[in-house]
């Protein structure tokens, strides 16, 4: 096989090559290249049977070459030999797009996740976590597909969906109800505190976040305001100063200090957090969220009761503030939205246009449902949307309306 034009295939070839060849079936033939195993996964997730037949006929393809064999065993070992490791880059793997074409290259990216879903099954046995809550996530694979077949007419997955299945594969994600919960550390820019009194709950900046006037982070998508301020946040001995961030999640210019004997610190970046995502298979009930959180709470009570998490987390296109002015009150976003403490991020709106007009983008759209019209108009009036973050303290569930937006803000010490 020939692979020249690949440029980290001699660094791919040499990490841990030695193992993955000592591990290489005595068969001659990796497990999931058979067309059994393909076809018990496929029937397990719910892949049509096109589906199945393409995964078939590449691993046939493969099987046909011995080079082939190895590297693509190589690859497998790499992503899954280590139940848990999650540090081999899928997106940095050999493209076999670069040898078959650009269409096969999505269905050898499906081919490489769903040779991880024994292991996945297997690790999440081992946890004791229930079938039907490890075969609801590992779904997630099915989604994606339908969302490539229906957006280009491709079967399979990009590299990019690659590398997010290749995260819930390792038992870090699981799908609850509507919403989808990863374990991680909160990288969101702010500090959070709880008044002991009353609960309240103040937000700060970081220190040095570049800011608009709008108090959304600046430079996102290239622009930067010529008017930015950067953000500052300092301890004393009993005192914290900063730029507080409103619970509709807009950066404020004035400082704020709060007294620490009076406030405790409940969130700071790097703590433990659960990641909440949001799957595009359907309406986002809010009463489906709610269900969601309450099932969360109890999984990983249960099955992880030695992590400490101190707050469920959000980064997404849902979280703009922008969209609580374009929406109805009843609109799931909104319901959504001010269930959570927001903050600014610096995403751009990427992800937004392609969740509401679909991966053609909105040039080659027909705005049909009321989202599309409005996010239209607010663009075509110069309007720029971004991706935003909240959050709600693990210690502040059930997962209810306004539950940070009630209080009013009335602190004592504000300064310029």
């Amino acid at each position: 096989m020939n692979f020249n034009g690949l440029d980290n295939y001699k660094r791919i070839m040499e990490t841990n090559w030695a193992y993955s060849m000592s591990t290489f079936p005595a068969s001659g033939l990796p497990f999931f290249l058979m067309p059994e195993y393909l076809s018990g996964v496929s029937e397990r997730i719910g892949l049509d049977n096109e589906t199945k037949d393409k995964l078939i006929e590449i691993a046939d393809r493969v099987c046909s070459d011995r080079d082939s064999l190895y590297v693509v065993w190589h690859m497998h070992c790499l992503l899954f030999s280590s139940y848990g490791n999650t540090e081999t880059n899928a997106s940095e793997l050999p493209d076999f797009g670069n040898l078959w074409g650009n269409i096969n290259s999505y269905v050898f990216n499906l081919l490489m996740a769903v040779s991880g879903m024994n292991k996945a099954i297997e690790g999440n046995k081992k946890q004791g976590i229930p079938e039907d809550v490890t075969l609801h996530t590992l779904q997630d694979i099915t989604l994606w597909c339908r969302y490539f077949k229906n957006e280009l007419d491709v079967t399979g997955i990009d590299r990019r969906i690659l590398g997010w299945i290749h995260q819930l594969l390792h038992g870090r994600l699981f799908r609850l109800g509507r919403l989808q919960f990863a374990m991680g550390q909160f990288c969101g820019k702010v500090h959070a505190f709880k008044e002991r009194r009353s609960g309240q709950v103040i937000v700060f900046a970081a220190d040095g976040v570049s800011f608009n006037p709008l108090g959304q982070c600046d430079g996102v998508d290239g622009i930067y305001d010529p008017d930015s301020w950067e953000s500052s946040f300092s301890r004393g001995m009993d005192i914290i100063t900063g730029n507080p961030i409103t619970p509709s999640g807009y950066a404020l210019r004035n400082k704020t200090s709060i007294k620490m004997s009076e406030w405790e610190e409940v969130l700071a970046p790097g703590d433990s957090v659960i990641d909440v995502h949001i799957p595009g298979d359907g309406k986002m009930r809010y009463e489906d969220c709610v269900e969601s959180f309450d099932m969360a709470t109890d999984f990983f009570r249960a099955f992880f009761p030695e992590k400490n998490f101190r707050a469920y987390c959000c980064h997404s296109w849902f979280l703009d503030p922008q969209l609580d002015r374009l929406l109805n009150d009843n609109s799931n976003i909104v319901k959504f939205q001010h269930s959570l403490y927001l903050y600014p991020i610096s995403s751009d709106a990427h992800e937004t246009i392609r969740r509401i007009f679909g991966i053609k983008g909105i040039n080659n759209a027909t705005p049909e449902t009321e989202l599309q019209r409005k996010v239209s108009s607010f663009i075509k009036q110069g309007g720029r949307l971004r991706g935003g973050g909240g959050f709600m303290l693990a210690k502040d569930l059930p997962f209810e309306y306004n539950k940070y937006r009630r209080f009013t803000h009335d602190y004592r010490t504000e300064t310029k």
